[in-house]
């Protein structure tokens, strides 16, 4: 699957479009980044999720302790 997470796109279509239509019928990177020991998804792979219904969440009890650090909502660990 081609990486469209830096914003390019396929001619006419949007950037989820694109993320779609490259992701090889909407397999993408899922399955390898399962077996990865990252608390997330890369951005292509949550959008494929989405298109599948499933959506990733962050701790919201501990979102304001890793505001505090810096950190995005997808490195609480």
């Amino acid at each position: 699957m081609s990486n469209l997470s830096d914003g390019t796109h396929i001619d006419g279509f949007s950037r989820n479009e694109s993320v779609k239509a490259a992701s090889n019928h909407l397999r993408g990177l899922i399955k390898e980044e399962l077996v990865e020991d990252t608390p997330a998804f890369s951005d292509d792979s949550e959008q494929l999720l989405k298109f599948h219904g499933v959506y990733q969440q962050d701790d919201r009890d501990r979102r304001k302790e890793a505001r505090a650090k810096g950190l995005g909502r997808h490195r609480l660990g």
